[in-house]
């Protein structure tokens, strides 16, 4: 087992400090903490000694999670491996878990499961060989994040000074409902890099903006609507 309690990567162009748990997101609504846990069994061959799915103020999944390894170095490697693989018709990607205590963070205590079920680890499955140390992408992701329940009075530019926290932000929009002329509570943020735009899921979704918690998830769909700058 490794003495470290981090290791550092490059993963999609830019160093990370990686723990040993990992954020997850884009997850299907109805993956459990328990499909979860299996698909990166199943997929990598290490064991998951956590895993958990977010669920959202109703109780229903958030569309995200937590996974747990043994050792750094192992969460790692899964990292680089399982980043924009398919999990039921959605491509997930998987990050550091920038709450994890052994980054320094203040753990996730307030951590609701979905169903009020709580994550459990799982046993090793079969060996599917060990992935490189770095990685440099050379698929294209986004620069776009698209972000939900937003607050109808929220102007674009309170949504993009928002969002300047996690990197410079290029573009902001408000997406509207053409038959009422409103907002319809969405918008689209664009960054100057994919790694920005990564930031801002992870430190800025359930963050609330004029009074809504704001949902965040990568930009799939690379479109937007509605009028920004």
């Amino acid at each position: 087992m490794s003495d470290h309690m981090t290791v550092r990567v490059e993963h999609l162009g830019e160093e990370v400090e990686v723990g040993k748990r990992l954020y997850v997101g884009n997850l299907p609504y109805k993956v459990r903490w328990q499909g979860l846990k299996d698909f990166f069994v199943e997929r990598c061959g290490e064991e998951v000694m956590y895993a958990d799915v977010k669920a959202d103020w109703q109780g229903r999944s958030a569309g995200c999670g937590i996974v747990e390894f043994k050792t750094p170095e192992e969460a790692a490697d899964v990292m680089i491996r399982m980043h924009d693989q398919e999990l039921e018709g959605r491509r997930i990607f998987v990050r550091q878990d920038k709450e994890d205590r052994d980054l320094g963070g203040k753990g996730r205590g307030g951590f609701t499961s979905f169903k009020g079920k709580k994550g459990h680890g799982g046993k090793k499955g079969g060996n599917t060989g060990r992935g490189q140390g770095q990685f440099t992408s050379n698929n294209h992701y986004s620069c776009k994040v698209f972000v939900q329940n937003i607050a109808w009075e929220t102007s674009w530019q309170t949504l993009k000074d928002h969002f300047r926290t996690a990197g410079e932000v290029v573009r902001s929009d408000i997406n509207i409902d053409h038959r009422t002329g409103r907002s319809n509570g969405t918008g689209i943020v664009e960054f100057a890099t994919p790694g920005q735009a990564m930031q801002a899921i992870t430190t800025l979704n359930d963050v609330p903006l004029d009074g809504r918690e704001l949902y965040v998830r990568e930009d799939r769909m690379d479109s937007a609507a509605g009028k920004g700058y």
